[in-house]
């Protein structure tokens, strides 16, 4: 499971296609469903998405429609136990997704 907080900016500009930047904090989850009873096998680590991508708007001035394309890198930090120090280590994974969608605006 994954889970995060995330802001966007996006950059103005006078044409229908705008670039954004987008970043948060969250959780990833990992949870596994065939442990034995009374047995906890879940996880959760700290989770850095950080998102780059373009808005296509329906119009320059009073949208009622825009397309989105992004490509996203989740970044979820482990603590990996290191037998040859005794101790736990960070480690990153990155996961990357490539998306898109619409969005429907609504009212004035």
């Amino acid at each position: 499971f994954l889970y995060s907080a995330e802001v966007d900016y996006t950059f103005p500009s006078p044409n229908r296609l705008h670039f954004f930047l987008g970043g948060g904090v969250g959780g990833a989850t990992v949870r596994l469903d065939d442990a034995p009873s009374g047995f906890d096998d879940s996880e959760t680590d700290f989770l850095v998405p950080l998102a780059a991508g373009i808005k296509l708007f329906s119009r320059t001035v009073r949208q009622s429609w825009a397309f989105r394309a992004e490509v996203r890198d989740n970044i979820v930090w482990r603590d990996r136990f290191a037998p040859e120090e005794g101790d736990r280590d960070p480690e990153a994974t990155h996961n990357i997704e490539l998306s898109g969608g619409f969005s429907f605006f609504f009212g004035p």
